[in-house]
């Protein structure tokens, strides 16, 4: 705690001396357009905010003591000490965020065995990796921060590894989606299929309150989907020589897809599963396949 007032004072005596800190209410230093240091004096309360973390100094009975804190718990008490007419806090969804799963997909009686003529379709899961980029995010309150409607925009980047020394191409003929053989002396050190989609979720959102502002969030809804690119990869040996072949195409990819999404995190620990209802491919252009990813949510933007 010596050490922590020692902190404070020095912070304070760069306020005072940069000329920063005044006697209004709050004070506020700005590099551009963004605030650096924010401090807001109350009767008895002195808080410095700094970035996304605040320092508060309390004066009472017992003396004064220090408190480190994040900025959203400050403002939030922050509100209710001044007696601001905001009566309640805003909803503020999960959506916006890095996401990082496993790719995989399902027949359609939902069994992870693929039949026969879709073998060559089979997966190295541990190497099939989708990240979702959730770069937008819209928040529809219902009167309370404890539940609302949200929406959005991402980017979602999925790799297919194939398990087999294969890739896939359309029959010239039928059009179809088939497998494309490499030669028995050709080792395969690679093959995938690659897409992206840019995402529209409308997922609802339940907070429930576990310790003070802590807490468990679970939502479910739709995702749309709308494809932007895809391209087979493979990297392989022949006579030593190490190759690579990418092919861009659209291979018969469901252009627009549209799945169930359900999510649920505490603090650090964020979960996310994805099940499209929409083919993989076009109807009688490849087999019938339904894309399912699950993975952690990373980070929120």
């Amino acid at each position: 705690m010596k050490t922590m007032k020692k902190v404070v004072l020095i912070l304070f005596s760069i306020i005072f001396s940069a000329g920063l800190y005044s006697q209004t209410d709050t004070t506020s230093f700005k590099l551009g357009k963004k605030e650096i240091v924010k401090v807001i004096e109350g009767d008895d309360t002195v808080t410095v905010n700094i970035g996304k973390k605040g320092i508060q100094i309390v004066d009472s009975e017992k003396g004064t003591s220090v408190d480190i804190t994040d900025l959203d718990e400050l403002d939030e008490l922050d509100e209710l000490q001044n007696n601001h007419t905001k009566s309640r806090r805003k909803f503020k969804g999960h959506w916006e965020g890095l996401e990082i799963g496993m790719n995989n997909y399902l027949t359609s009686d939902y069994s992870l065995a693929l039949p026969a003529e879709a073998r060559f379709m089979e997966l190295n899961t541990g190497n099939s990796w989708c990240v979702n980029l959730n770069l937008l995010q819209y928040d529809i309150g219902f009167g309370t921060d404890k539940i609302g409607l949200v929406t959005g925009m991402g980017l979602e980047f999925n790799n297919y590894r194939f398990d087999g020394d294969n890739s896939i191409i359309k029959d010239p003929v039928t059009r179809e989606i088939v497998s494309l053989e490499y030669d028995a002396g050709t080792f395969i050190e690679k093959t995938k299929l690659a897409t992206t989609y840019l995402t529209v979720p409308l997922l609802l959102e339940f907070q429930i309150p576990v310790s003070g502002y802590k807490r468990i969030h679970i939502s479910g809804g739709v995702i749309g989907g709308l494809k932007i690119g895809s391209h087979t990869k493979v990297v392989y040996k022949e006579n030593g020589s190490k190759q690579k072949d990418k092919i861009n195409d659209d291979f018969n990819l469901s252009p627009l897809r549209y799945g169930v999404t359900a999510r649920i995190g505490y603090r650090a620990l964020k979960i996310f599963a994805i099940y499209n209802l929409t083919p993989m491919f076009e109807s009688g252009q490849g087999p019938e396949l339904y894309p399912v990813s699950i993975g952690l949510i990373l980070s929120d933007f």
